[in-house]
């Protein structure tokens, strides 16, 4: 799961050496786990060394075991057998072809929206007022308020305008693209995805039933654990999510994980490495696809540059296996440390494209990562919006916001509808044996 917001160093959980086959030759793995404060999911990185004899077993073993408690003891993020080890892992095709899923379909970040949606946070009220004066005019905004504080109070009333609405809500962070709703259509009709969230984040898990119930949308209850910016859709089918987030989902077995795919609304799933540094594991970080047929995926040198470069490759095997058209406009990215600043991490909506702007970073290499994306998307004006403070703590504008497609459409009365009627947090419904529960909840229900 999402280690946003958590702070401070890893810690170890232990080391495990297992032994397996691999595309028809031996393999040793050495394998560990860490894990971000304040977060239920852990992150596992594996090291793979392929043998042909019994000698050479053992003298990978050994090697194995080495540059794994070498590992341990720099806590280095990343070298180039993680790169090798990742096209050895390509051979037997990291990809998920699900079966099934004809009528559902995972929605594309450029496809159009309603209701633009946002977390108050005091971090970063100037971005946040800076985003709503871009959107005006274009699309309703919603900023949920998780208390009435001085703060809260006096920006609601600078952001007063037409069509921009408070929701008072309880949350216990503002990363809503990860515990909102996942979004599909199914046969034509929005459907909304509600995934389990962080365990220790559980008025953020509630937020897709309330925001349903505000909106009269179709929910469906899933049973695995997953973030919203773990996986980006092209909108007909193909997606992409990090071999970390899939672990997370603790789905085993191909047929599960097809299952996964198919309920997500995706035809063909391109498996990604993470970045072993990268805090979140969330495929958000590196790519989003600006239309059907353009993904934008960043670039960057060194070790981190190589897996990129597989992942590109991955996921254009993907497309086509799926016979899909695509074409990759690469952005640059760099990173101190564990902090990624990444250009595609921004947010669409209509024919504005919000994106990070970072005061880190070289102007230089900001400018031309601007261009780059300016020229990729013709018609849509770009809106840098302050990124600092957030990407420090593991996100930036794509996982503060969230765009949802209504079942009526957006309207203003929707606003004064859901602030009228508005809920308290309520238990999370479980999943029906046999697949997963999906309730409509209307607005007729609310009146409290």
């Amino acid at each position: 799961m999402r280690s946003r917001g958590a702070v401070g160093g890893r810690q170890l959980l232990g080391l495990r050496v297992r032994q397996g086959l691999h595309t028809g030759r031996g393999t040793v793995v050495a394998s560990w786990e860490s894990r971000r404060a304040r977060k239920a999911g852990s992150i596992s990185t594996t090291l793979t060394l392929p043998f042909s004899t019994c000698g050479g077993r053992i003298r990978s073993l050994l090697i194995a075991m080495g540059l794994a408690m070498g590992y341990l003891a720099v806590l280095a993020p990343t070298v180039s057998s993680e790169a090798r080890r990742q096209r050895s892992v390509r051979a037997v095709g990291p990809m998920i072809i699900a079966e099934g899923s004809a009528g559902r379909l995972m929605r594309g970040d450029y496809e159009p929206i309603d209701i633009f949606m946002v977390v108050y946070h005091e971090l970063w009220e100037s971005s946040l007022r800076k985003m709503i004066e871009g959107l005006a005019g274009v699309v309703d905004v919603q900023v949920l308020y998780s208390d009435a504080d001085r703060s809260a109070r006096r920006f609601q009333r600078q952001v007063k305008r037409p069509c921009v609405g408070p929701r008072y809500m309880t949350v216990d962070s503002p990363w809503i693209r990860d515990y909102g709703p996942l979004q599909a259509t199914d046969h034509g009709e929005p459907l909304w995805l509600d995934y389990g969230y962080a365990l220790d984040r559980t008025a953020d898990d509630a937020v897709p039933a309330q925001l349903a119930r505000d909106h009269g949308a179709l929910l469906s209850y899933e049973e695995a654990p997953l973030d919203g910016g773990a996986v980006i859709s092209n909108g007909h089918g193909l997606c992409v999510i990090t071999d970390r987030s899939l672990a997370e989902t603790e789905l085993k077995g191909s047929l599960a994980q097809r299952r996964f795919a198919a309920n997500l609304g995706c035809r063909g799933m391109a498996v990604i490495p993470a970045l072993p540094a990268e805090t979140t594991g969330h495929s958000d970080v590196f790519g989003q696809f600006l239309s059907s047929r353009t993904l934008a995926f960043s670039e960057m040198s060194g070790p981190d540059g190589e897996l990129l470069e597989l992942a590109v490759e991955i996921i254009r095997d993907t497309a086509a296996a799926l016979r899909q058209r695509l074409d990759v406009v690469r952005v640059p990215m760099v990173a101190t440390d564990d902090v990624f600043y990444s250009y595609v991490n921004g947010t669409r909506a209509g024919d504005r494209f919000l994106i990070p702007s970072y005061a880190a970073v070289d102007a230089e290499l900001q400018s031309q990562a601007y261009a780059i994306l300016g020229q990729a998307m013709p018609g849509v004006q770009l809106i840098p919006i302050e990124a600092d403070e957030m990407v420090t703590l593991g996100g930036a504008i794509h996982c503060i916001t969230l765009g949802l497609k209504l079942p009526g459409g957006g309207r203003c009365e929707t606003l004064r509808d859901s602030v009228r009627r508005g809920w308290m947090v309520g238990e999370r419904p479980r999943a029906v044996a046999g697949g997963p529960q999906q309730v409509r909840v209307g607005i007729d229900e609310l009146a409290l």
